[in-house]
């Protein structure tokens, strides 16, 4: 989704404006967030978590159709409008399409549904907060079984030479 998102940057930053790399990436972007989405939504309803209301999952459901009509629409309406070569190429900056323009109502059709594909998506990511509200992390706690510390310490501690730590051997060489 991340590469969509830079692909679809990609008509703001250069001198040569080519509007179908800005399809591309609008198509990978919007079309890779409505599969997770809706991915997101059945893994909802069919785990059911216990800490969330159906209500939540129904907004979720609602979120993702409608999601998906904003994304035909723009679909449809965005090739209507880059069907016309006029359209494609915008040379040194990016060129408004004026009212005066015959596909400026196409236009603006796809851009409020790519709009408001963005919003939707937004507003989905902010049902997980109603569930993630019950979640809390800790650091994982550790056990330290002191009794065998100290046995291996006390093991060692008798068989070392304290002002060296080397260990003292025991050779009886008396004959």
């Amino acid at each position: 989704m991340e590469i969509g998102e830079i692909i679809a940057r990609y008509t703001y930053g250069l001198e040569m404006n080519f509007i179908m790399v800005h399809y591309i990436g609008a198509i990978l972007a919007f079309g890779c967030g409505l599969v997770y989405i809706w991915a997101q939504t059945l893994f909802s309803y069919w785990m059911r978590p216990e800490f969330i209301k159906a209500t939540v999952l129904h907004c979720r459901l609602f979120l993702s159709c409608l999601s998906t009509i904003f994304f035909i629409t723009m679909g449809i309406f965005g090739t209507i409008f880059g069907q016309h070569a006029e359209n494609w190429f915008c040379c040194k900056q990016l060129k408004r399409t004026l009212e005066s323009n015959p596909h400026y109502v196409e236009h603006m059709i796809a851009t409020c549904s790519e709009w408001l594909l963005a919003i939707c998506f937004e507003f989905y990511i902010l049902t997980f907060a109603i569930e993630f509200r019950h979640i809390s992390c800790h650091g994982p706690k550790l056990k330290l079984n002191l009794d065998t510390f100290y046995q291996i310490n006390q093991f060692n501690a008798d068989n070392a030479d304290k002002t060296t730590g080397t260990r003292i051997e025991s050779n009886n060489m008396s004959g």
